[in-house]
C-alpha cells in the first residue's frame, strides 16, 4: 500500500514538484520503517539514501526517519558515531511529542547504543528505576524489555552460568520483573539447564495466584507466560501439566467479555481436543464456542466447534458443518480399495535412548562370533589324525624331555632301570588304616678334620 501510494504520489499531475516531494518524504520514511520490520535491510537502506532529514518539515516525521537511519547501521557500525547522529534529533514537544508506544522504542535504541559504548553501570541504574516505577505486574508487562536490558547491563553482555549467578539476586529484589525473569530462562535453555527455569518460573506464576486483584491474574494468564510455561513442559514431556495449563488459561479468558486472546484460546481448545478426558473435551467445546463468536471466518474454530459437539451434541455442531468443506469433497480422489489392498502402515519403533548396550546387541555379538571363520594350525594336514595329548600341558606329555642334570635325574627315577625306593607301611592310630611312606635311610655325615 505504501509502495502503491507513492506510486500515485509521483504520477499526480494536481501537484507542484514542491508539494510531491512534501508528501513523498512521510510516505518514503514509513516505507523504511516497514521493510525493516520485514528484515528486508538491503531495500530499506537504498531507499534511506533517497531521504535528506534537513527537508522534512515535520519534526514527528524527521524523528522517525533518524531513528531508521540508526537502526539500519545496525550492530556492525561505530555505535559511537550512531550515537552522535541520534543525538542531532532534537527534543520534541507539544503536539509534536511521540506516542508512548513510539518513544519506548527511541528508548530501547538509545539504552541498545549504550551498551554498545559499555555505558553498563549508568544503563543498570536508569533501566532498574524505570522497572520499579511499574507497580503490577500488568505494566511490567508493558516494560518487560527495559528488565532484559537491565540484566544485559549487569552481567556485561554476558550468556554463561556466571551471567545467571548475576541477574538471580536482582530478580529477589525485583519478583514481578518479567522481564529478567524470561532472561533467565533463557539463559538457563541455553546453558542445558531446563530444570530450574522451570522452577523459577512455576514459583513466579504461584506467586501471582495467590493475588485478589485484577491485574495480577491477567498478567498470570497472559499468552507469552503460558506460551513459555507450555514450552517448558513440552521440554520436560509433561503433557499432562501442558493441558492443564491450557486449560486453566482457557477458562479465564473465557470469562472475559473482551478478550482479545484468539491465538490462546484456538491453540488451547485444539490441544485439549487431543485429550480423551471428557471434561477436556467439553472445555475445548466452550472454548470453541467463544471464538466463533467473535468477528471474523475462523475455519480453525468452526471445526474445533463441530469436533467437540459432533458425538455428544449434534444440534451445537450442526450449524457450522456448512462452513466446513465437504467430507465427499475431501476423500473425491481417494481409492479405498487400494488402500486396504496396501494394509496399515505401522510406524517404526522409536530407538531406545540409554546409553547401555540392550540385549539384541547382545544376541547380534553372539550370532557373530558363531560365524566366526575358525582358526587352524599351522601344521594342518586334511586327514591326519591330531595329537590326543594337545590339551595336557607339556609336562605331563609322553613326549617331554626335561633339559639339565636336575631334569635328567627326576627323568631317571621314572623310567626303567632307575634306582628303586624302598617304602615300608605304617599303621595310622586307632585301626584307621595304613599308608605307604618312604623308607628312611641313616644318613653319613662326613667328619670334619683339621687342614
Amino acid at each position: 500500500m505504501l509502495k502503491r501510494a507513492r506510486d500515485l504520489c509521483e504520477a499526480s499531475e494536481d501537484l507542484s514538484p514542491d508539494e510531491k516531494k512534501a508528501e513523498l518524504l512521510p510516505i518514503i520514511v514509513q516505507h523504511i520503517y516497514v521493510l525493516s520490520q520485514l528484515g528486508k535491510d538491503s531495500e530499506a537502506a537504498a531507499l534511506q539514501k533517497l531521504v535528506v532529514q534537513s527537508d522534512i518539515p515535520e519534526a514527528p516525521t524527521r524523528a522517525v526517519a533518524q531513528n531508521n537511519q540508526v537502526a539500519l547501521a545496525g550492530a556492525e557500525g561505530n555505535p559511537y558515531l550512531t550515537h552522535r547522529i541520534s543525538e542531532l534529533a532534537g527534543k520534541l514537544s507539544g503536539n509534536d511529542r511521540l506516542f508512548e508506544y513510539q518513544q519506548s522504542i527511541l528508548r530501547r535504541n538509545k539504552y541498545a547504543l549504550d551498551l554498545q559504548m559499555q555505558k553498563f553501570q549508568g544503563v543498570q541504574s536508569s533501566s532498574h528505576n524505570q522497572v520499579l516505577s511499574a507497580s503490577t505486574p500488568s505494566a511490567l508487562i508493558d516494560v518487560a524489555p527495559l528488565g532484559v536490558i537491565n540484566a544485559a547491563a549487569c552481567t556485561e553482555m554476558g550468556k554463561d552460568k556466571a551471567a545467571i549467578r548475576k541477574i538471580l539476586p536482582a530478580l529477589e529484589k525485583r519478583p514481578n520483573d518479567v522481564g529478567l525473569l524470561l532472561t533467565i530462562i533463557q539463559l538457563y535453555i541455553q546453558t542445558g539447564n531446563p530444570g530450574p527455569a522451570l522452577h523459577i518460573l512455576e514459583t513466579f506464576l504461584k506467586r501471582l495466584e495467590t493475588a485478589t486483584t485484577t491485574d495480577y491474574t491477567d498478567a498470570r494468564f497472559s499468552p507469552g507466560l503460558v506460551a513459555v510455561a507450555v514450552a517448558l513442559y513440552r521440554l520436560h514431556g509433561r503433557q499432562n501439566a501442558i493441558r492443564a495449563e491450557l486449560a486453566r488459561a482457557s477458562a479465564h479468558w473465557r470469562s472475559k467479555s473482551d478478550s482479545t486472546s484468539t491465538s490462546l484460546l484456538r491453540e488451547a481448545g485444539v490441544e485439549l481436543l487431543r485429550s480423551s478426558n471428557p471434561e477436556d473435551v467439553a472445555a475445548a467445546g466452550a472454548t470453541f464456542e467463544k471464538l466463533v463468536t467473535q468477528p471474523g471466518q475462523d475455519i480453525t474454530a468452526a471445526a474445533g466447534l463441530v469436533a467437540s459437539f459432533a458425538t455428544n451434541d449434534f444440534a451445537k455442531a450442526e450449524p457450522y458443518l456448512s462452513k466446513l468443506t465437504p467430507v465427499e469433497r475431501l476423500t473425491a480422489a481417494t481409492d479405498v480399495q487400494a488402500l486396504i489392498r496396501a494394509g496399515v502402515c505401522q510406524a517404526a519403533a522409536p530407538a531406545p535412548s540409554s546409553r547401555k548396550r540392550g540385549a539384541d546387541g547382545i544376541e547380534k555379538e553372539k550370532v557373530a562370533k558363531r560365524q566366526r571363520k575358525r582358526r587352524l594350525p599351522k601344521d594342518y594336514e586334511e586327514g591326519k589324525q591330531p595329537d590326543p595329548e594337545r590339551w595336557l600341558p607339556l609336562r605331563d606329555r609322553s613326549t617331554y624331555r626335561p633339559k639339565g642334570k636336575k631334569g635328567k635325574k627326576r627323568a631317571q627315577e621314572v623310567t626303567q632301570g632307575g634306582v628303586v625306593k624302598e617304602e615300608e607301611t605304617l599303621e595310622l592310630v586307632g585301626g584307621a588304616g595304613a599308608v605307604k611312606v618312604e623308607k628312611a635311610t641313616a644318613s653319613k655325615k662326613k667328619k670334619k678334620g683339621k687342614k
